[in-house]
């Protein structure tokens, strides 16, 4: 080998190794951007774990109240039925004192 190809082989050594120096900063370049995504995207997915959170929260209370709802609603159905009874009790405990005459007809 000649000093001029030993010289050409030597530059071209270092042009490659100048080569894959660039390619490895691009690399980095490359792997930062990725680093970067992957955390916006990280953030992103706890924002929605914190949404889904308050919206399973806000399901849940809303689930309670209508419970709650549903309960105060058939108490208050079964003192209705309570208070009609006695009511119709009380009718007729007042026609059998003073009888059917006209005057205490009443619509129901």
């Amino acid at each position: 080998m000649t000093e001029e190809e030993f010289e050409v082989h030597a530059r071209n050594l270092v042009e490659g190794q100048a080569k894959f120096v660039e390619g490895l900063y691009r690399m980095f370049d490359v792997v930062e951007g990725l680093t970067d995504q992957l955390k916006g995207f990280r953030e992103c997915l706890e924002a929605w774990r914190d949404v889904l959170a308050a919206h399973h929260d806000t399901s849940k209370a809303l689930i309670d109240s209508h419970e709650s709802v549903l309960k105060a609603f058939a108490e208050s159905s079964v003192e209705i039925r309570e208070n009609t009874e006695h009511v119709k009790k009380l009718v007729t405990k007042v026609e059998s004192y003073f009888g059917d005459t006209p005057g205490l007809e009443y619509d129901n």
